[in-house]
């Protein structure tokens, strides 16, 4: 699931490329908490992408420490669309749905 924040433009490059994915937009999730947003992912089964690096990079802190599970997490800086799904493609190539529980990925990682 793509926050808020991401460029709704970038669920449908996505999809175009195969990747199961859909925007807080297409929901009706816009304005609501981060946890909420976050919690949202999780019960739908979904890794959640976010520009708001600080307050994911937190919330999975309190994840962790708290015992509790997420379906993943990816977190960048602000990027075009065709950087964001460049490394999209490697990310999704590389880990599978299994492997992204509980992780944290930061996505500028995955575009070199």
């Amino acid at each position: 699931m793509l926050d808020e924040d991401v460029q709704i433009e970038l669920a449908s490059a996505l999809k175009a490329e195969g990747i199961d994915a859909i925007s807080a937009q297409e929901f009706g999730r816009k304005g609501l908490p981060d946890e909420e947003q976050l919690n949202f992912a999780n019960n739908n089964g979904r890794v959640i992408f976010t520009y708001n690096v600080g307050d994911f990079v937190k919330l999975h802190g309190t994840f962790i420490t708290q015992g509790r599970d997420h379906q993943g997490i990816v977190v960048s800086k602000q990027l075009s669309i065709s950087q964001a799904l460049k490394g999209f493609l490697r990310l999704v190539n590389t880990l599978s749905a299994n492997e992204m529980a509980n992780r944290l990925e930061f996505l500028s990682n995955w575009l070199e």
